[in-house]
């Protein structure tokens, strides 16, 4: 069935291998959310982890390799400072590899380098309307192309968002 929703019926894949485990730090993910690609083999994973258990919160970073992962760093981390999350929900890279997290629970979308050092976010919590402020309200979804664009579970949308510097 998923394979006929997304047009690819005529194709064979092989089982490669498996990147990650199950951890809170290190090379591991706690409840993976999302992932992005970036250049040069790099993959940033979006890490939700547990209320309980906040450690677990965080991108990880690590680079595929012929067989098995490289693991490079993390960051971000939980919280309502600037560079963390609470529920951090999507990731995606622009054309510099600058990395924006989308945060459900602070409806922020939170923007690092490509090395993940923080560079600044925006977004109210509580706010109830998108429209009326240009900030996301419980962002879900992320994506780039020339702008940034973001799909509200609470309001069922989505909406373009000029990224800000």
């Amino acid at each position: 069935m998923a394979s006929v929703f997304l047009g690819i019926n005529d194709r064979t894949f092989t089982y490669s291998f498996t990147a990650g485990r199950s951890e809170f730090q290190g090379t591991g993910f706690r409840n993976p959310m999302d992932f992005a690609l970036g250049p040069d083999d790099l993959v940033y994973v979006v890490n939700r982890s547990y209320e309980s258990r906040s450690d677990g919160t965080r991108i990880n970073l690590f680079r595929i390799g012929e067989d098995k992962e490289e693991y490079i760093t993390e960051f971000g981390s939980y919280g309502e400072e600037a560079g963390q999350f609470i529920w951090p929900m999507s990731i995606a890279l622009d054309k510099d590899t600058n990395v924006y997290v989308t945060d459900e629970w602070t409806h922020r979308v939170t923007v690092y380098n490509k090395d993940g050092e923080y560079l600044n976010h925006w977004g109210i919590h509580g706010q109830e309307t998108e429209s009326l402020t240009g900030h996301p309200v419980s962002p879900s979804a992320l994506t780039t192309r020339s702008s940034l664009w973001t799909a509200a579970t609470t309001e069922f949308r989505s909406s373009p968002l000029m990224a800000r510097s």
